[in-house]
């Protein structure tokens, strides 16, 4: 059994005896300077969940894009409220816009793409995560559901 996966383990036991895989959530200003506070929370996290560095730094990477996608694309202002939910084997990740301008029918770029375009530049998030879920609706807004395995 290999320094990690015996840590892993201990990491794993020790969270399901003091029950810490209840949600935790943290709601932020819709800013450029909030991302790194988003991506250390993440880091966090996702240390907790027992996952192995490089998960870790891909977790980061995945909330701060999807953080930034939101400010990019969204009303200046307001705020995005992100949640992480662990279990034994995967980080879920929620990023929810609630000011996220959303729209009954597909939008046309300059070049005439639609809609499709606009969802995949979330591309690199979706090359790090295992699944990725795109909701966006008139009355709620934006979630992006983003999971990533632990192991």
């Amino acid at each position: 059994m290999s320094k990690h996966t015996a840590s892993r383990e201990s990491s794993l036991r020790m969270n399901t005896e003091q029950g810490l895989w209840d949600p935790v959530g943290l709601e932020l200003p819709k800013h450029p300077a909030w991302v790194g506070v988003a991506r250390l929370a993440a880091a966090g996290i996702a240390y907790r969940a027992g996952m192995a560095y490089d998960a870790i730094e891909d977790t980061k990477i995945i909330v701060a894009e999807a953080v930034s996608y939101c400010i990019q694309h969204s009303q200046p202002g307001g705020r995005l409220r992100i949640s992480f939910i662990a279990d034994t084997t995967s980080l879920t990740v929620e990023v929810h816009d609630p000011d996220f301008p959303t729209v009954t029918s597909p939008p046309k770029d300059r070049d005439g793409s639609t809609y499709r375009t606009f969802v995949d530049g979330l591309f690199l998030i979706r090359g790090l995560a295992d699944e990725v879920e795109y909701v966006a609706t008139p009355s709620e807004g934006l979630t992006l559901r983003i999971r990533r395995s632990i192991a």
